[in-house]
């Protein structure tokens, strides 16, 4: 699956959660061709890249931490080499979305939500 692909299974996928999903990895990180990243709930940046030193097929994603650290295993889960499959990939969307949710708390995740009522 090509970036323009995976770009658009994110947003398919992850949906209203997303913003500014966009190809390429964030400012800081290493530059890669084939890349996407995205915010979830306007707080976390999320950066997923395709595997270009082995088969070139297998995608990693990673919560980016401030300092430019990211985070590819999410409470034991491993996010990275993901085989690019409808399934494989949700369950990489779901991880990062699970820790995004448990870092932010349900007080913010509140105001979020209720944020994405009031604009519709």
């Amino acid at each position: 699956m090509d970036a323009v692909g995976m770009a658009r299974l994110v947003r398919e996928h992850v949906g209203p959660r997303q913003s500014r999903c966009r190809l390429g990895r964030p400012q800081g990180l290493p530059a890669v061709e084939r890349a996407v990243t995205f915010v979830l709930y306007d707080a976390f940046v999320v950066t997923g890249a395709q595997d270009d030193y082995g088969s070139g097929t297998s995608w990693g994603f990673g919560v980016v931490l401030p300092g430019g650290v990211s985070v590819s295993s999410v409470l034991s889960e491993r996010l990275t080499l993901v085989e690019p499959t409808r399934e494989a990939l949700t369950r990489a969307f779901d991880g990062n979305d699970r820790y995004v949710r448990l870092r932010l708390g349900r007080e913010y995740l509140e105001a979020w939500e209720a944020a994405q009522e009031s604009s519709r």
